[in-house]
């Protein structure tokens, strides 16, 4: 299923759940699909990359991109909407970045 995805490092996943509160929190989701590749950044206002630029994927973090309009975590985790922002995001194909679920035994 194809959607939004925001992408970050190990390292801006630890600093932006540091973030997280008792009303709003994140839990970034590893990209653990056999070799996603790169993405095409969709957001022209990330910190260091243009619109178009290639993000890496193999060893990143993702969240849904619907987080930073969602109104609950924009009023009570404005900061970490701030930070989620300043990332790159893009249009995704879950089954391509993530390892299907192991079936129950």
């Amino acid at each position: 299923m194809n959607s939004q995805w925001i992408i970050m490092t190990a390292q801006q996943t630890a600093d932006i759940a540091l973030l997280n509160g008792p009303d709003v929190a994140i839990d970034p989701r590893a990209i653990d699909g056999v070799g996603p590749g790169v993405a095409s950044n969709l957001n022209d206002g990330a910190d260091g990359l243009g619109f178009g630029d290639d993000v890496p994927l193999v060893g990143r973090y993702v969240v849904p991109r619907r987080i930073v309009d969602d109104p609950e975590y924009t009023e009570r985790a404005g900061p970490m909407v701030a930070q989620l922002l300043a990332l790159p995001f893009a249009q995704l194909d879950s089954e391509v970045i993530f390892l299907p679920a192991s079936p129950d035994v």
